[in-house]
């Protein structure tokens, strides 16, 4: 057996037909050589990831035609989650209605997805879905290990942290007492990704 950092999310004629590469810490599989080179020769590299790159190309097209994503989103999702976006997707259209996904002001049936922040493609639906299926259980791990804000963009991962925790906090029943640990736990895990000082102060 080959160990792999890759998930086997599709089967046709009871073969693996595509492999998905799964992010760091959030999981592993196995499946036999024979197997996995017999799906290697149709898949191509696109940024670290192992996906089959027609139906990487379907997964975007879904996100934006049947979830009204934005383009820069439903990229990043197909990126980060490769097949498993869309789970992502059906999953938050499932929540209410304002709480990962705003409404139009001006048509009832357009939604428009909620980010995390104005400057990046990460979603707040990310972190209910961390929780959800990939067992996070702490800020850090969804602002480090998830969303990955907390290496991209330190500065934006302290602005949106409020919010991170509100979702957890929801999801996981923290009471305020969690709450004030995790949010001193990521900011010691920001202070150590260099975030100046008096920032830090000004957000606890």
């Amino acid at each position: 057996m080959l160990p792999l950092h890759y998930v086997v999310d599709h089967a046709r004629d009871n073969t693996v037909h595509k492999i998905a590469c799964a992010r760091e810490n959030k999981l592993s599989a196995t499946v036999c050589p024979a197997a996995f080179f017999s799906v290697l020769l149709g898949c191509v590299r696109c940024a670290g990831n192992l996906v089959c790159h027609q139906n990487f190309n379907k997964v975007a097209i879904a996100l934006r035609e049947s979830y009204e994503m934005d383009k820069d989103i439903a990229e990043h999702l197909c990126h980060n989650y490769g097949t498993r976006a869309l789970q992502l997707a059906e999953m938050a259209t499932r929540e209410p209605v304002g709480r990962v996904r705003a409404q139009s002001a001006t048509c009832e049936s357009t939604f428009f997805w909620k980010r995390l922040s104005p400057q990046h493609p990460q979603l707040q639906a990310e972190v209910i879905f961390a929780i959800r299926h990939e067992y996070a259980e702490t800020a850090v791990d969804v602002m480090a290990r998830r969303t990955r804000l907390g290496f991209l963009d330190v500065k934006v991962a302290l602005q949106v942290l409020p919010r991170v925790l509100d979702l957890m906090q929801e999801e996981l029943g923290w009471s305020s007492e969690r709450r004030t640990q995790e949010e001193a736990s990521v900011i010691r895990f920001l202070n150590s990704m260099y975030l100046p000082e008096k920032q830090s102060d000004s957000a606890t």
